[in-house]
């Protein structure tokens, strides 16, 4: 074992280090949803076990993945929690985004109407020319239907805020009657394209904006960022109650070594499902 860490595995240059980190010192970098915070809350009381790491860097202690997990360990008292710490400015760790698939969507005028009373300029452009603005950053996003799209821009100081007024629109469409799904830009073009529904484009960010405004505490709306990680340990099933002992680091991260080197790593590829969840990237599982 490193000093300082449970367990490390490499992939390729990326190393993986499973530890445990103080919640102190852990940054997030979204807002959480209440309703799914909630939720986890639950379950987490009800199975007394955290069943993954959360996706840390290991530079700044940002939080790339694992913001419900973060915030649910806080509200039931626990000190610590189990992380995967990694290098965020590798290559190997992908920053993607998450487009807005809108079915049943509002017509245009009124969402053209809506954006105009948050204070937003709303311009009318082809699909082409909305998507170049948003990915140039001449856009904060951009509302495709089959015929035109909308750009909404100014009103706003900063990503963080633009993102909130992106936040704010989904609430509008969803009040309206809409269904909004997250999807990878990929699959999201995919389902426009098929018909039937509308499309949100949104700024892509930077690794170094994220970490500068998680340091900041400035908090992104949830679903601003999309990390693909190539490789994610899963299963390693730390009971809460440990989480919660006052207990130094120290101590907690020597029995966390000895309870993984007791148990066996099995590589999944890409698709394999744990828990009921699909994974896209490969996943390392502790059985």
């Amino acid at each position: 074992m490193s000093q300082g860490y449970a367990f490390v595995a490499r992939r390729g240059p990326l190393e993986l280090k499973v530890t445990v980190c103080p919640l102190a010192d852990l940054k997030p970098h979204e807002l959480t949803v209440e309703s799914l915070l909630k939720r986890l809350i639950k379950a987490i009381i009800r199975s007394g076990v955290i069943y993954d790491p959360l996706i840390v860097d290991e530079a700044s202690l940002v939080v790339l993945d694992g913001m419900h997990r973060l915030e649910a360990l806080r509200r039931v008292g626990a000190k610590f929690a189990p992380v995967c710490l990694v290098d965020y400015m590798s290559d190997e760790i992908l920053l993607r985004r998450w487009f807005r698939v809108v079915r049943n969507p509002p017509d245009s005028r009124a969402v053209e109407g809506e954006l105009a009373s948050m204070g937003l300029s709303v311009e009318r452009a082809s699909f082409a020319e909305a998507c170049r603005m948003v990915d140039e950053r001449e856009a904060h996003f951009a509302i495709h239907w089959r015929d035109s799209s909308l750009v909404a821009r100014g009103g706003c100081v900063g990503v963080a805020e633009a993102f909130a007024k992106l936040r704010e629109v989904e609430g509008i469409m969803s009040r309206l009657g809409s269904a909004i799904s997250y999807l990878a830009e990929e699959e999201a073009l995919k389902a426009f394209a098929e018909g039937g529904c509308a499309l949100i484009t949104t700024m892509q960010l930077s690794k170094r904006e994220v970490v500068e405004l998680a340091e900041r505490g400035v908090l992104l709306a949830p679903k601003s960022t999309r990390h693909v990680i190539p490789v994610r340990p899963l299963s390693v099933n730390v009971p809460l109650e440990l989480l919660t002992y006052s207990m130094s680091q120290s101590t907690l991260t020597q029995w966390l070594s000895r309870y993984l080197s007791g148990r066996r790593a099995v590589l999944l590829r890409g698709g394999a499902v744990v828990r009921g969840r699909r994974y896209e990237e490969d996943v390392l599982v502790f059985s």
